[in-house]
């Protein structure tokens, strides 16, 4: 019993916040569907954003900002790394390059797509109070990257968090960490527009992502994929 008892404690600790649903039967329809999305939706709120290149003037004109966003982002990558796990999962190169360019940059113009959204909708209530209209932007972002996690992260991407208990206290900081990723990555948005620096960031998280948990993708789960390393 007591084996038992051990056994689904460690089997709570390494499961991924917020996967309560079935995961997906196979990840490329999803996946596809998503990045579809994530694309259309940042076509049509960011397009000015998108098809305009503000480094490095706004790197120059936002210092503070963009090294904020960039230190939070690593710092969040170092904890990733000290909790999450591959489980053997073979490492595929291919994949992960595809993965890590296509969702790097689609999912970057979903996330800032929908802290526009929430900001011009303020913007329309409020008139041009600009904690106000920020606040709301953080809010639009918050919320869209919950419900993006919960509902379809969590089912596509395998249990990898660790269960040591050495690194559980770490583990509950990534929730806070990642929070202020959010709070980074919107307030340098709204003081400069420049949504490629972000996507850059974003790449970054992606790589680990791949480098660190190795999910398979393009294929039932469980599947051994070819090439591997």
């Amino acid at each position: 019993m007591a084996q038992l008892k051990t056994e689904l404690g460690e089997e709570k600790l390494d499961a991924t916040r917020g996967s309560g649903g079935k995961m997906f039967s196979s990840t490329t329809g999803p996946l596809l569907l998503y990045w579809l999305f994530c694309l259309v939706i940042g076509l049509v709120v960011l397009r000015d954003e998108i098809f305009s290149w503000r480094i490095p003037e706004m790197w120059g004109k936002y210092p503070i900002f963009l090294a904020y966003a960039v230190f939070i982002t690593l710092f969040n990558e170092w904890a990733y790394i000290k909790v999450a796990r591959h489980d053997g999962r073979p490492f595929n190169l291919n994949l992960s390059i595809l993965f890590t360019l296509v969702n790097g940059v689609l999912e970057a113009f979903a996330f800032m797509a929908f802290y526009r959204i929430f900001e011009q909708a303020a913007r329309l209530v409020f008139g041009d109070l600009t904690i106000v209209t920020f606040i709301f932007g953080f809010v639009g972002f918050v919320v869209y990257s919950g419900l993006t996690h919960a509902l379809f992260w969590a089912r596509l991407l395998p249990r990898h968090f660790s269960a040591a208990p050495e690194v559980q206290k770490l583990r509950k900081a990534l929730s806070l960490i990642q929070a202020l990723i959010v709070l980074g990555w919107c307030l340098y948005f709204w003081q400069s527009g420049d949504i490629w620096t972000l996507v850059a960031l974003h790449i970054v998280i992606d790589a680990v992502l791949m480098a660190r948990v190795r999910p398979y993708l393009f294929a039932k789960p469980g599947l051994d994929l070819t090439p591997s390393l």
